[in-house]
């Protein structure tokens, strides 16, 4: 549609506008790039066949995310005859990240070797900052290790608790 006006000084003006007729209510098609991700892998969730959308869960449509949780993500897509809905759901799994070795206890000041197994290839220890599958640590205290395994995308952790026993004192003495 397009309108003219004229001003009694005799100025124009003209503006255009395009009117979209909408069939009836929209009918959303959705898609994701994955139903069942890894912790830390991206994915994106597109919705077709209105003309906005509106994500719960902060999701933003045709825009990549990362999910922590297993959840459902509500779509809402509105045209000019009204709103309608749709539900995608996404299962977040962690990485199974297993001890390989876990020695019961460790002598203080010591070392002793942990290892862990997953199928990714990078592993980070904590405290520590230590990288590896197979580390060594001299604890003089008991301590709680924490294994992060991650291949840049998919990330997963197992903790491993161990116990520190003190180096028993010898006291030697003569009796002559």
């Amino acid at each position: 549609y397009s309108l003219t006006a004229n001003s009694p000084s005799n100025c124009v003006a003209s503006t255009a506008i395009t009117v979209s007729v909408s069939a009836g209510l929209p009918t959303l098609a959705v898609s994701s790039t994955t139903n069942n991700a890894c912790l830390g892998q991206m994915i994106t969730l597109s919705a077709t066949g209105a003309v906005t959308y509106t994500w719960t869960g902060g999701v933003v449509n045709n825009v990549a995310f990362s999910p922590t949780t297993t959840s459902n993500y509500t779509v809402i897509g509105q045209n000019g005859c009204g709103t309608n809905s749709s539900v995608v759901s996404v299962s977040v799994n962690p990485l199974p990240v297993s001890f390989v070795n876990t020695p019961s206890a460790a002598c203080m000041g010591q070392a002793t070797s942990l290892t862990a197994s997953s199928s990714v290839t990078g592993f980070t220890w904590m405290p520590g900052s230590v990288t590896g599958a197979s580390v060594a640590f001299a604890p003089t205290v008991a301590t709680i290790y924490t294994v992060t395994a991650s291949n840049g995308t998919c990330i997963g952790t197992g903790t491993v608790s161990l116990p520190v026993n003190p180096v028993p004192t010898i006291n030697v003495s003569s009796s002559a």
